[in-house]
């Protein structure tokens, strides 16, 4: 498929659903995958992948916490001195309409699915400045269908989603000429989606 031996891969939200199976798949093609989430559900995807056979750590990171953020990127480049790939894959879903979501909720959508996201993004940079060698650096981020279609009560999540799809754009462009590709790729019939796709919805 493709071979990642020798190279670092940090996967954000892996302590679940599509990133763990990322985490997974990079660590059987040969990457040293670092396993963030923001619970305990991190090291049980770190350990299923080291029983079989693959290189994984795990770190517990709050992408909407700041200080999380920055410490997870300062310790792997103090631990592996480099990063190779970053999936930004860490977000979270509202459900309701727009009477049905207060401003806490907004400020949590946010926080999470934009903010975290271009925390990452920083930290990763920081890592490749770092490296005495740099390497090419590869930038994914999980997109959202939701952000251009989406039922009348996931629309406040849908605006905000919108907003990653702003920052995607805006990093290309700056990244692209420091040795850093940046893809956005999707979708997937995820659950949420099939329950769109029911007629009536």
């Amino acid at each position: 498929m493709f071979d990642l031996h020798r190279k670092v891969a940090v996967v954000t939200g892996a302590g679940s659903g599509i990133g763990a199976a990322i985490a997974a798949l990079f660590a059987r093609q040969g990457a040293r995958t670092v396993v963030l989430d923001v619970n305990e559900t991190a090291q049980a995807t770190a350990d299923a992948i080291r029983a079989a056979g693959g290189d994984a750590i795990a770190r517990r990171c709050d992408v909407s916490a700041p200080d999380d953020v920055r410490s997870a990127f300062h310790d792997l480049d103090g631990e592996l001195g480099r990063l190779d790939i970053l999936v930004n894959n860490a977000g979270i879903a509202h459900v309701g309409t727009i009477e049905q979501t207060s401003p806490d909720d907004l400020d949590r959508l946010y926080a999470v699915n934009v903010r975290g996201e271009a925390a990452a993004e920083i930290g990763a940079l920081r890592v490749d400045d770092h490296d005495e060698a740099p390497s090419e650096q590869i930038d994914f981020h999980v997109a959202d269908a939701g952000a251009l279609q989406a039922p009348h009560d996931f629309r406040p999540h849908a605006a905000v989603i919108r907003l990653v799809g702003l920052d995607d754009r805006g990093v290309v462009p700056k990244v692209g000429r420091e040795n850093v590709a940046n893809h956005a790729i999707g979708f997937m019939r995820r659950e949420p989606r099939r329950r769109w796709d029911t007629p009536g919805r």
